[in-house]
This record gives C-alpha cells, structure tokens and sequence, in this order.
C-alpha cells in the first residue's frame, strides 16, 4: 500500500481496475450510452484520465512523479492480447 494525497492506495485496486478494463476491451462492452469499449473509445478516456492527474498535481510533482510511468504500465497491461496475471510483477522491473 502506498499513501497517495492523505489516501490508501494498494496493489489489490490497482490490479482490480487493470483487469477490469482489460476484459471491457477484450469483450467489446456496451455501456448504457451505446458506446462500446474499444481501443478507440479506451485511448480518449486514457488520455482525459491522465490530462485529469495533471490537472490535479502540480506540473512539478507530476514530472518529478513517477505518474507518468504509471499511466504507461497501466495502458501497455491492458492493450496486450494476453492478460498478464500481474500487474505488479511488470511495475517491481520499472519502479
């Protein structure tokens, strides 16, 4: 677990939401406002997301940060064709 902004945030939630979004993709789910989650629909939700954590630190913090490395992880898990059963074992190579 890691304190982030006075939160708890761990691995568990992390690899919960990574894999989330990775069967979204794999299955091509509709979402009630008729859109489906593809790889087109995945990279403009990506990039508001990290435009949206820019936006939230500061400019110093985010490039001294290692956010950006993170949304990198995040976004290679879950547009490879085959799950990787962790994503915590990709992130201990890189951080």
């Amino acid at each position: 677990a890691a304190a982030i902004h006075n939160l708890m945030e761990d691995a568990a939630t992390a690899e919960i939401s990574r894999a989330q979004v990775w069967q979204w993709l794999k299955h091509k789910v509709h979402l009630n406002s008729g859109e489906i989650v593809n790889k087109k629909y995945y990279q403009r939700i990506y990039q508001e997301e990290v435009a949206r954590i820019k936006n939230t630190v500061s400019e110093e913090e985010f490039s001294e940060g290692k956010y950006e490395k993170a949304a990198e992880l995040f976004n290679d898990l879950v547009l490879q064709e085959e799950f990787s059963e962790f994503l915590t074992t990709n992130a201990y190579r890189e951080f």
